[in-house]
């Protein structure tokens, strides 16, 4: 098992990007960023203890620690191997400060790197994140490693080109930065057989770097300015969109407030008419009650009426009948009487008997009536009801048609007649 120890990476962007890389591929297990040489030696105890991953053919870690730390590292680490990054003096000497601190830098650089014989690497670090894939292959070749494409680039801007651009002119005399800096790229693993170090050779670079950039902002400010142009043009046509549709909705607003004023003045005039239907119903129905009660009077007083006649009837017959049994012994003259009064008195029976019957008729036919009245009203409750549900669900009204109810004809010369025959 072999752990590789990535060091020296300066900018946050490519130790990110370097570490989503390590812990995407299956066949390095990257053991996450280490803080100094005493947590890089536990790391480094721990993969020798586990041999029993056989997912992972290699480890991986990123120290973050001081490099004079490892300056020791061939006799602790003996199952490390060093992947150290350097940087051109152009990305960090700004200022004569920075420039001492590359040097001193390099050449510690430098004495660990050898030091480390041949458990340690060197890359020139902007030319691994400017062609990661390259870099991949290579990796993969030198170590017996499949890694997956590495497919993050670093991508300079104008600002980042124009300072190394400034810094090229400033260390362009500095003889002991020159001679640094080629002794590290002959020392390092280059991706590019052909590449210069001198500092000609890289103005020259990073020149051509920046025209590329410039052409590549011009095609991309003209597909930009084109974008921009549908962006505007689609922005109006949104914008007219918008309007007329908070036009719409304006219309709308008003139609609905329109309408719900019309809904309520319907409502109302039909809950107005509704309560005077009712109440008529019920005055109706009041009359039609005391009329009934009326004409049940009526008829318990008709039934009095006969039920006395019935009586006078019985007296008369049981008069009658004391009469013949004492006159039994009476002329023929008496005897025809006798029967013509009998015949008299049924006569007046029968008649009776016919006026009950109508009487009776009568009753049937109130009561028939009584019903058909008492129907009527709960038909006119029901349509009265069903209009109100249709007022509630938006419907329009319809005006009932006028229920004439039937006329109570009026018994006072039936019973009249009735009085006169009993009396």
């Amino acid at each position: 098992m072999t752990l590789f120890v990535f060091c020296g990476l300066n900018k946050a962007q490519n130790q990110q990007a370097l570490q989503d890389y390590l812990g995407k591929n299956d066949s390095i297990k990257y053991l996450g960023a280490q803080q100094s040489d005493l947590q890089l030696q536990t790391c480094a105890e721990q993969i020798v203890a586990e041999t029993n991953d056989a997912s992972a053919t290699a480890y991986a870690c990123i120290f973050q620690g001081e490099l004079s730390t490892l300056a020791n590292a061939a006799n602790i680490y003996q199952h490390c191997h060093f992947i150290h990054f350097y940087s051109a003096p152009e990305f960090s000497c700004i200022d004569e400060e920075a420039t001492k601190a590359w040097v001193g830098a390099s050449n510690q650089l430098l004495d660990v790197h050898f030091s480390n014989l041949p458990r340690s690497t060197l890359f020139n670090q902007h030319q691994v994140f400017n062609n990661t894939q390259q870099w991949g292959d290579i990796f993969s070749r030198l170590f017996n490693v499949s890694l997956a494409h590495f497919s993050q680039t670093s991508e300079s801007d104008f600002e980042e080109l124009m300072t190394v651009l400034s810094c090229c002119i400033r260390i362009y005399s500095n003889q002991e930065v020159q001679a640094l800096y080629e002794q590290l790229e002959s020392a390092s693993c280059s991706l590019n057989k052909a590449f210069e170090p001198s500092i000609n050779a890289r103005q020259q670079n990073y020149l051509t770097e920046l025209q590329q950039l410039n052409a590549l902002s011009q095609i991309k400010a003209t597909k930009y300015s084109a974008q921009i142009e549908d962006v505007e043009s689609s922005r109006n046509e949104l914008k007219a969109e918008n309007e007329l549709a908070l036009l719409q909705i304006h219309q709308l607003q008003e139609e609905l407030e329109q309408t719900y004023l019309k809904e309520r003045d319907t409502h109302q005039k039909l809950g107005e008419d509704n309560y005077q239907l009712k109440l008529a119903a019920e005055a109706k129905e009041g009359d039609l009650q005391g009329e009934v009660k009326r004409l049940e009077s009526q008829m318990a007083s008709l039934e009095s009426e006969r039920e006395l006649a019935l009586l006078q009837i019985h007296q008369l017959q049981e008069e009658l009948e004391q009469a013949h049994h004492n006159a039994s012994g009476v002329s023929q003259q008496a005897n025809a009487e006798s029967v013509k009064l009998q015949k008299n008195a049924e006569v007046k029976i029968s008649e009776l008997s016919t006026e009950v019957a109508k009487l009776a008729a009568n009753k049937r036919e109130l009561e028939a009536e009584n019903e058909l009245a008492l129907l009527q009203i709960h038909q006119l409750q029901e349509e009265l009801e069903f209009y109100y549900v249709k007022c509630q669900q938006g419907a329009v009204w319809t005006a009932l048609k006028g229920v004439k109810p039937k006329i109570v004809p009026n018994h006072l010369q039936q019973s009249m007649t009735i009085m006169k025959l009993v009396h």
